[in-house]
C-alpha cells in the first residue's frame, strides 16, 4: 500500500461485501413478497406461446 495500511482496505472490503449481500437479501425479499401477491413467473405455455399474448393479449411486430 503506497499511503495507509491493510486495515483500511479490509474495512472498505467488508462495507462493500455487506451491500452486496443486503442488496441480494432485499431483492430475494421483495421477490417473495411479489410472488406472494401475483405471478412473477411465466408458465411454460406462456413462453411458448410468447410472454405478450400470454400475459396482457398483445403481440408485437404484426
Amino acid at each position: 500500500m503506497v499511503d495507509g495500511d491493510y486495515a483500511f482496505l479490509l474495512k472498505q472490503a467488508a462495507i462493500a461485501s455487506g451491500g452486496a449481500i443486503y442488496a441480494f437479501a432485499f431483492t430475494l425479499v421483495t421477490l417473495a413478497l411479489l410472488d406472494g401477491a401475483t405471478t412473477v413467473r411465466a408458465t411454460d405455455k406462456e413462453e411458448a406461446s410468447g410472454l405478450d399474448s400470454g400475459r396482457d393479449g398483445g403481440t408485437a411486430y404484426d
